[in-house]
């Protein structure tokens, strides 16, 4: 199997899982989260994805090139739909004052996603 479908796979199990928790705990409170906030959960799983594109031509050739085995690369993609899934946990914390859903949604997506890649790019500068 395709190492991106692979990692697309593992990485929305625990994305999803999170977001829908999040997502019935906060319909207690009265939110709804649009279709267009929920893409923004996958944003964890593009970034690093686009930074091993573009640092080492692609994926496989980042696994080749830094010698880390696919069991490496799954908790990697667990943490990451973790990450994604808690995107939706701000409006959930603050869901007593008036925010811009979609706003919000994205920029915690974001700020987590940068969380992350720094992250990785700390464990793959011990590695090497």
């Amino acid at each position: 199997m395709n190492l991106y479908l692979t990692s697309f796979l593992i990485f929305s199990i625990p994305a999803n899982l999170v977001a829908w928790i999040i997502a019935r705990l906060g319909r207690k409170d009265g939110l709804k989260y649009s279709v267009m906030e929920y893409l923004f959960i996958y944003f964890p799983w593009l970034l690093p994805i686009g930074l091993a594109v573009l640092t080492f031509d692609g994926l496989e050739a980042t696994v080749k090139k830094l010698n880390v085995g696919p069991t490496f690369l799954t908790v990697l993609f667990v943490i990451a739909g973790i990450f994604g899934g808690l995107s939706f946990l701000t409006r959930l914390i603050f869901s007593k004052y008036k925010l811009h859903g979609f706003q919000t949604t994205s920029l915690t997506s974001l700020v987590l996603s940068t969380i992350f890649v720094k992250f990785v790019l700390l464990i793959f500068i011990f590695m090497s």
